[in-house]
Formats: C-alpha cells, sequence, structure tokens
C-alpha cells in the first residue's frame, strides 16, 4: 500500500504506465499486422512464425502486467482516498478474462475457425434477450459479456434498437465511442468459438417444452444477438488488419459499457452492498473476482477465491438481491443480505483447472467482499 502517497502523482503514474502499455500494443499489432503481409514461404518462414509466436506472446504478457500495475496504481489511489476520507474499504481490483478449461488458460488466438454461416431471421436472432441468453465460448471476453447481458436483462428494446438486419445478410450494430454513436457492420459467420445463443427449445407447434421444475428447457446455438454484438465488440477492438476475437482479450465491464451506451460510466474498487445497490438501481452493474496470482503483486493481497463456485479474474453481472430470509431462485435461504451474480458461462457454469463452477452465485456481503474487488457500473436512468 502507498501509505500517505499523494494520490494524484499516483494516479498520473497510472496513466503513464497505461498509455505505454497501449504503445506496447499498436506496435505489437502493427508488427504482427506487416510480417503477416510478407510474401515469404518455406521452412524459413515456418521457423521464423513459430518464434514469432513465442515473442507475440511474451509481448502480450507483458502488455497485461503492464495494464494490471497500472490499474494497481489507480485502485491504491482510491483506496488511499478512501482511508482518508474514513472509510477504508478500498481494494485494487484486476483484469476480467476468466473463461472455461482449454488447452492454454492464458492465450487464446481469436481467429474465427470452421466459421458457420447464419442465416436466421431478425426476429430469431432476437429470441431470449436477457442475461440468461448469453452462452461464453472461448473467448477472454467475460468483461464485455457480462456487461451486455445486464444491459439485455434490464431492457430488451434496448438491445433490438440497436441491433438489425441488411438486405445483404450482413448486421449492423449500433455502438458508442466517446459518447457518440457509430455503426459496426458484420457478416454472418461465427465461429464455434464464439458466444453461444441460449434459446428455449420448442416443440412441433413451436410451443416451448418445459422442464421438471416448470422452466422452459433451453438449449444453446451459434449465432443471435450475443455473436452478433461480440464481433462487432472485435470489430471495434481491431486496430490493424482483419478483425479478430483476439482484440477482445482482457478488458472491464466500464469499457463495455462505454462501447454500449452512451451514458456515465463508474469503475472503482471493491464497494459494499449498500455502494453496489445504490448505482445498481439506476443501471447495469458488474463486479470482477480476485485471482490467487493477484497475492504475488502486493503481501496484503489474499488473492483467493472459493473454488467451488468462483472463476477468478473473472467478471459477473449482478442480477439483484435477495433479502434475509426470502429464498434466492435456487431455494436457498439466509439470514442474511445475499448478492445474485451471473455468470456469463451461463446458468450451468462450467469447469476451470477440472472444478466445476456455479452458472448463479448468492452470496452475502462477507463471502462477496472475500472474492470479489472491481465494480462497474453505467447509468442508463434507473
Amino acid at each position: 500500500m502507498f501509505l500517505g502517497a499523494e494520490t494524484e502523482g499516483v494516479r498520473a503514474h497510472a496513466d503513464a504506465v497505461r498509455a505505454g502499455a497501449s504503445t506496447m500494443a499498436t506496435l505489437l499489432g502493427a508488427l504482427r499486422s506487416s510480417t503477416a503481409g510478407v510474401d515469404w514461404r518455406g521452412g524459413d518462414r515456418s521457423q521464423f512464425d513459430a518464434r514469432a509466436q513465442d515473442a507475440w506472446a511474451g509481448t502480450t504478457v507483458m502488455i497485461d502486467v503492464l495494464r494490471r500495475l497500472a490499474e494497481v496504481m489507480d485502485a491504491e489511489a482510491q483506496q488511499q482516498d478512501e482511508a482518508s476520507a474514513g472509510e477504508g474499504h478500498g481494494a485494487a481490483d484486476l483484469l476480467a478474462n476468466g473463461r472455461r478449461d482449454q488447452d492454454d488458460p492464458e492465450i487464446v488466438t481469436g481467429k474465427m475457425r470452421d466459421a458457420v454461416p447464419y442465416r436466421r431471421s431478425e426476429e430469431e436472432a432476437e429470441r431470449n434477450i436477457g442475461s440468461r441468453g448469453v452462452d461464453q465460448g472461448s473467448v477472454n471476453d467475460c468483461w464485455f459479456l457480462a456487461s451486455l447481458m445486464g444491459i439485455a436483462e434490464r431492457d430488451p428494446e434496448y438491445i433490438r434498437e440497436h441491433l438489425w438486419r441488411n438486405d445483404d445478410g450482413t448486421w449492423t450494430v449500433q455502438m458508442y465511442r466517446d459518447g457518440e454513436p457509430v455503426e459496426i457492420i458484420v457478416d454472418s459467420e461465427f465461429s464455434p468459438d464464439a458466444v453461444g445463443h441460449r434459446v428455449p427449445v420448442l416443440d412441433a407447434d413451436g410451443e416451448m417444452i418445459l422442464g421438471s421444475d416448470g422452466q422452459p428447457m433451453m438449449r444453446t446455438e451459434a449465432g443471435g444477438w450475443p455473436a452478433i454484438y461480440e464481433k462487432a465488440a472485435a470489430e471495434y477492438r481491431s486496430e490493424y488488419g482483419d478483425s479478430s476475437y483476439e482484440s477482445l482479450d482482457y478488458g472491464w465491464g466500464d469499457e463495455a459499457y462505454e462501447m454500449l451506451t452512451p451514458g456515465d460510466v463508474e469503475r472503482t474498487g471493491q464497494s459494499g452492498f449498500a455502494g453496489i445497490r445504490e448505482r445498481f438501481e439506476s443501471g447495469p452493474v458488474t463486479v470482477a473476482s480476485e485471482h490467487p496470482q493477484d497475492a504475488r503483486l502486493y503481501p496484503y493481497w489474499e488473492g483467493r477465491v472459493d473454488d467451488a463456485m468462483v472463476v477468478p479474474r473473472h467478471e459477473y453481472n449482478v442480477a439483484g438481491f435477495v433479502t434475509a430470509g426470502e429464498p434466492a431462485p435456487d431455494g436457498t435461504v439466509s439470514s442474511e443480505d445475499r448478492i445474485h451474480l451471473e455468470n456469463p458461462w451461463g446458468p450451468d457454469g462450467g469447469s476451470l483447472d477440472g472444478t466445476a463452477r456455479a452458472g448463479d452465485l448468492f452470496m452475502t456481503e462477507d463471502e462477496y467482499r472475500e472474492n470479489f474487488r472491481g465494480v462497474s457500473s453505467v447509468d442508463m436512468g434507473g
């Protein structure tokens, strides 16, 4: 902790580190784009590409580390301000990028593989707009999907108004840059790596089939509004060459809110239930969990999560709160108020490091504080 630090100086240093990381990312993107465009074939080229991929990966990790350190400094400055104000609950949050088990848990290429054409109508693409219509794929974009989930659940019509199918089969998504609308056009092919679209299972008459619990049975299909938005976000974030899902690796909920809405966005360190409730009243909120490796940055960080439930370094959508004594949607009851968090992996959750992680979390304030740090929100007027 930077005890007694001059917080504006700490923030200025964080901005300088962040700017340096962005410069590195820009140069790396330009380098990768320029080398990829060289007409050079043969064994030497293959050897070069293999070595270059290692270099790209190492540089990407370094950029990630610098960005995390900048976030640490921002959070420390906030913590110092809060301590000076007599609150003392500020804490550093960390980059959110959690995703399911796969061969490489740190680096994902994000490139389209075996793209599947999507030829459904606008009406079909817009089925089940809401937080439970999302099923994250193998792209590192929980930060974006968690934010998208909250907006969709709060205002499905907002999603419809910002998405439309063009006559040539492409899709247009209206996003925002510096509060001003921008239109992103994407084609109708989606990778199996992309986010899935959860829709109800229908019978031969087009009626929803209900499970034993009385709820509609669901299945996940390619394409749909989540995949269209995700591909538009990849295009939005790509600076060099062809757009790639790789551009969505790593981020924060506040950036996603700025991409998706013109509203006022805020990101802070750890906040208690009272602060989250207040922000939730005016718009969607996401929270980011810790990671065991986070304790390596500063010894006073515990960097722990509940391995039985929480995905480390992962962004969740805040679905609401459960009052003490009232049953949660999963039937459990607690003597304390609880926060309801939704995992972008979908209600069924998934596996990480061989351990099942929950799709929905219901946590008391103490449990929440032990596992989560960063809070992002956007004011959408209630």
